[in-house]
């Protein structure tokens, strides 16, 4: 399968959807899914995009990283990096570029899937979704970037006992845990998630990238530097277009035309 296979992206109205399409084998991400990725994501950046949506076509959003592949691997440790320097070379691409991300779970996040999936700021799951860390179970250490959002978003104890003891997450654990935003039917996950990304590109983009950098720094920065960081991206914030548009569109009682300006 070639690259754009692998991982297709549609461009609409500021929404980049990218979607996972190798069913066959879970969406798992092996080197030419992750390559895929990563090409993918290449198209995002040189496109005009206000938000990112992340599905995966077949019965598992992914299953993780490449079994059979290491299995066979000569060189078991080298092909490890290889995978992960590649996944996360995507994701701090597609961070970098400041945009709300959705993220569309069915079936089973397992693995790099999961990491994958706690990537998005909304986080969307099927009533059948499940969510597991999955990598002691065969003897690995996690990646994708897991070791630093779960803590933050489901806290450490909970993350412990997904690492440690590979605990399973259902939908409705992971709605409560704090893992994903909303649990919605499996046949109106694409459409729901869908909307909710329309929408985000239809924001006021400046704030958005304003407001993921600040909630990305909170954890690392003091209170006095917070409040600082706030202040001066307020400011920055209110000289935008979006800003003008946005307090004229309240006052006048209508909906803002944000234009990501």
């Amino acid at each position: 399968m070639t690259a754009q296979t692998l991982v297709s992206v549609v461009f609409a109205d500021g929404l980049a959807h990218l979607r996972l399409a190798n069913p066959a084998q879970g969406n798992v991400l092996d080197l030419p899914m992750i390559a895929a990725l990563d090409a993918a994501v290449g198209q995002v950046e040189s496109a005009d995009v206000r938000a990112i949506l992340i599905s995966a076509e077949g019965r598992n959003f992914c299953v993780g990283g490449d079994l059979r592949g290491m299995a066979a691997a000569e060189d078991r440790g080298a092909l490890l990096r290889q995978m992960a320097d590649g996944l996360h070379a995507s994701l701090r691409r597609i961070a970098a570029l400041g945009v709300p991300v959705v993220i569309a779970v069915n079936g089973s996040a397992a693995g790099a899937g999961l990491s994958l999936a706690a990537f998005g700021d909304i986080v969307i799951g099927g009533q059948d979704s499940s969510y597991m860390m999955a990598y002691t179970a065969i003897g690995l250490s996690a990646d994708g970037g897991a070791t630093f959002a779960l803590p933050r978003l489901i806290g450490l104890r909970l993350t412990q006992e997904m690492a440690f003891l590979n605990r399973r997450l259902n939908a409705v654990e992971a709605l409560a845990a704090g893992l994903i935003t909303q649990v919605v039917a499996d046949d109106a996950l694409l459409d729901e998630s869908m909307a909710v990304a329309r929408r985000l590109a239809q924001g006021p983009t400046g704030a958005f990238r304003r407001i993921k950098q600040l909630l990305a720094d909170g954890y690392l920065s003091d209170l006095g530097t917070q409040l600082d960081s706030e202040a001066e991206a307020i400011a920055s914030a209110a000289a935008m277009a979006d800003a003008g548009e946005g307090v004229r569109a309240f006052l006048e009682r209508r909906k803002p035309d944000f234009r990501g300006e």
